[in-house]
């Protein structure tokens, strides 16, 4: 669940390998560090064979004290989480104990932590019952976690053993985590936003603002700003004079402006005109600039017509300050919603 391939898990160990310590009453616990790496999409039964191998090998070095660990490692320490591993693993295999008193009867009942939680995560896990099963408890940081939280965390544990124990020679990548109702609203119901909208342009929601508040700022740049209505005009006229070249339904306009007023205005006017911009950054190499136009192939470019920018001389280009109609044409009828906006290179 935490999305890396590179887990460290604690567990505790018995501490009692020399035989003199056998018989003696005393806390001899010690603490390891299993640390497993999920490369390659093993397949479980891979992945059994790394921690046997691994556990082997700690179990040779178990009575290397954990503080000694600590001290050796030295990992960046925070006082609220345990140092090196933050979730911990153990299996009671030691045989049940049992009390016998004349005349009681005795039972085990488990004895909640009242010193909170030593761990982000505890997995105390032991033989069920005549030894069928396994029956075990999962203690949380209430800090971390709450208990539906933990609860799912417990529940996606046996989703995931009941499918390894099945398939073990299925890869960790086959594997499905969560429950089909969680996949279910992962996937589907956190992402069903979709909402009935209107047939609407960006040229029509413009108008629509522009009839609301024409003299309200529309942008702002330096000491220039336009209103609504200012800007609705202004780009009226360069869509005109854009159409008068050509530009019309979904043709694509090159727009080598930097960040201005005048930029928003040939923006506006080229959706206006029923066309879609093609953003081009003087700042990229001529290489790049060069591979965008011969991609896309704008019927014209807007602005860079500075000498020794990354343009290529044979690519026709107008400067903004040119953009004025010839005539008093109108706009002519042609955006729809459906239509090319923008066409958007990526580094990728």
């Amino acid at each position: 669940m935490g999305g890396g391939d590179d887990l460290a898990i604690g567990s505790p160990i018995a501490g009692r390998t020399d035989e003199a310590l056998a018989d003696m009453v005393g806390f001899f616990v010690n603490s390891w560090v299993l640390r497993v790496r999920l490369h390659g999409d093993p397949s479980f039964g891979e992945l059994l064979e790394q921690v046997k191998d691994k556990a082997l090998t700690a179990y040779d070095h178990q009575d290397v004290p954990f503080e000694r660990l600590v001290e050796l490692l030295n990992p960046d320490r925070s006082g609220g989480h345990h140092p090196v591993f933050q979730v911990a693993f153990a299996w009671q295999n030691n045989a049940r104990a049992e009390l016998r008193l004349p005349g009681l009867v005795t039972e085990i009942e488990p004895v909640p932590s009242t010193v909170g939680a030593k761990f982000d995560l505890f997995f105390n896990v032991a033989p069920g019952p005549d030894g069928e099963g396994a029956v075990g408890t999962v203690e949380y940081d209430t800090g971390l976690f709450d208990a539906a939280t933990a609860e799912a965390l417990a529940r996606r544990l046996l989703r995931v053993l009941e499918q390894t124990v099945a398939a073990p020679e299925g890869h960790l990548s086959t594997i499905e985590v969560t429950e089909p109702a969680e996949l279910a609203r992962f996937v589907r119901d956190i992402n069903d936003t979709a909402v009935p909208l209107a047939d609407l342009t960006i040229p029509g929601a413009f108008a629509r603002q522009v009839a609301a508040a024409p003299h309200a700022v529309a942008v702002r740049a330096g000491s220039e700003s336009l209103t609504y209505r200012q800007l609705d005009t202004w780009s009226d006229r360069v869509a005109v004079a854009l159409a008068e070249r050509g530009v019309g339904g979904e043709s694509l306009v090159g727009v080598a402006l930097p960040r201005s007023v005048e930029l928003l205005v040939v923006l506006l006017a080229v959706l206006k005109a029923g066309g879609a911009y093609l953003p081009l950054d003087l700042e990229y190499p001529e290489e790049r600039v060069a591979f965008m136009l011969r991609d896309a192939r704008p019927v014209l470019v807007v602005g860079g017509t500075e000498a020794g920018g990354p343009l290529p001389d044979d690519w026709p280009r107008v400067a903004f300050e040119d953009l004025a109609p010839v005539s008093d044409a109108v706009l002519p009828v042609g955006v729809w919603a459906g239509g090319l906006a923008y066409v958007m290179y990526t580094s990728g």
